[in-house]
């Protein structure tokens, strides 16, 4: 890769994730968008999960691979990809989920038209075997409510945001990290993922970032949560 920083950082934090990788990697692989770097930040996985995704990327030098030297925990290690990333705008894509392949061009698109350093989508959901029904109905019923909160609108104002957390303010404003774009600057600005939060960071670190900002919103199924 050469010396000038991509557009995007498509970060992966890793932990004994070789299962669902290579359907990850080849989503990612598949964007209609290019100018990206791929950053994978492995947590001492003991599955070969970092072995795994050289042999599957081998040749292609948007990858760049880290071995975290001690555990970082997850919250840890997303905050840690943020760190080791050199794009102007931050990708989460994580080790199971998939993305479609213009979902990074449409929410780039998005997020600079609408003047917004924060954007992200709607997003569709891949079931297990032993998905309980009550899961897969709040998961559903979260995918409704997006909707609904938001009207498909393509900008969502610091004002509408406001008034949704503090009418409900355990409510997760957006879903899984796999949906959003975040610049980069935004975590300097406001401070990255709460590692004290641990299940509910990504709910916290939403509403922080949007009470600031608001948010671009493209409401197609981009990803697919695993």
């Amino acid at each position: 890769m050469s010396g000038r920083a991509p557009a995007i950082s498509v970060c992966i934090p890793t932990y004994n994730g070789r299962e669902h990788l290579a359907e990850c990697i080849s989503s990612i692989r598949s964007q209609t968008f290019t100018d990206f770097e791929v950053v994978f930040c492995d947590d001492q996985s003991s599955d070969g999960t970092l072995e795994f995704a050289r042999q599957l990327t081998e040749g292609d030098e948007r990858f760049r691979f880290i071995s975290n030297p001690r555990r970082l925990g997850l919250v840890g290690n997303w905050n840690n990809c943020v760190n080791e990333a050199r794009g102007e705008w931050i990708k989460f894509v994580f080790q199971d989920d998939t993305i479609a392949p213009s979902c990074l061009e449409m929410l780039l698109d998005a997020c600079v038209r609408h003047g917004k350093p924060f954007g992200f989508c709607q997003r569709d959901f891949i079931f297990e075997n032993g998905t309980s029904e009550e899961q897969r109905d709040f998961l559903l019923e979260h995918k409704q409510r997006l909707f609904s909160d938001y009207h498909a609108s393509p900008v969502i104002s610091r004002e509408h945001v406001i008034r949704i957390a503090a009418r409900e303010p355990g409510r997760n404003l957006v879903g899984e990290p796999t949906v959003t774009l975040i610049k980069r600057s935004v975590f300097s600005e406001v401070g990255g993922f709460d590692e004290a939060l641990i299940q509910i960071c990504d709910t916290e670190f939403w509403c922080r970032v949007m009470i600031h900002y608001g948010a671009a919103f493209v409401p197609k199924s981009l990803a697919e949560f695993r």
